[in-house]
Formats: structure tokens, C-alpha cells, sequence
């Protein structure tokens, strides 16, 4: 295991890295890091599930299981994923990732990222009100 910045600036291993990964790399080694890293990621977990049961109750949607931090969503109520992501878009500031291009997908379908908790409330407000 790599024990310090310093051990890998001696022998060169940040050469080929760019100031931005030198900088996480920074903020990794610090005492806190771990303690401060395990607040955070428990509570995106958290969040994510909320979000995730929340989409998964919105009635025009199927929600399908997922390990990833995005929901896969198929849209029941006839409309055009396209369509639908559009609006959301240009209605409601929300971006998603229509999935016509994905071979094996047979309907429409969406990709929704989950995000902070109050970002996730107003997707989830948003879809409902869209549909």
C-alpha cells in the first residue's frame, strides 16, 4: 500500500498525474479524510434509496433494481422518452439520459442520476408533475 504524498513524489509516481488528481490525492492522505468520506457516502446512500423508493412509487413509471447510483426508469404512459425528457429539461431544469440507443431496451426508458436530497424531491416533483 502507498503510504504518503511524499513517498510517492520521491520516486516519481505524480509525474504523469494532473493538478487536479494531485489535489484529491491531497485531500485523501489527510487524517479526516476516512472519517469525513464515511459521513458523506452513508448519507448519498441514504438518500439515493429514498429517491429511489420515492421514483418507485410515482404511478405512469416502472422503476427497475438497481445497484448504480441512477434509476432506470420505463415510461408506462405512452409518451416518448425523448419527449419526456425534454420537457423535463426545458419545464423544470432536469436533465436525464434517454436510453433509445441501448440495444435490448424495448420501450422507452430514462436513466436518472440520484443526486443530493433536496436535487432528488425536485426530480421526483418534477416527473409527476410532467406525467
Amino acid at each position: 500500500m502507498i503510504k504518503t504524498k511524499d513517498y510517492l513524489l520521491e520516486n516519481g509516481f505524480l509525474w504523469n498525474s494532473n493538478g487536479l488528481a494531485e489535489y484529491f490525492f491531497k485531500l485523501y492522505v489527510r487524517d479526516q479524510f476516512q472519517k469525513e468520506y464515511e459521513i458523506v457516502r452513508k448519507r448519498y446512500i441514504r438518500d439515493s434509496q429514498e429517491y429511489f423508493k420515492n421514483l418507485a412509487a410515482i404511478e405512469g413509471i416502472k422503476r427497475y433494481p438497481t445497484q448504480a447510483n441512477f434509476a432506470l426508469i420505463e415510461l408506462e404512459t405512452g409518451i416518448l422518452a425523448d419527449d419526456f425528457a425534454f420537457g423535463l429539461l426545458v419545464k423544470s431544469g432536469v436533465y436525464t439520459r434517454t436510453c433509445s440507443d441501448k440495444i435490448g431496451l424495448d420501450g422507452e426508458f430514462i436513466r436518472l442520476a440520484s443526486r443530493s436530497h433536496d436535487e432528488n424531491e425536485a426530480i421526483v416533483k418534477a416527473i409527476k408533475e410532467a406525467l
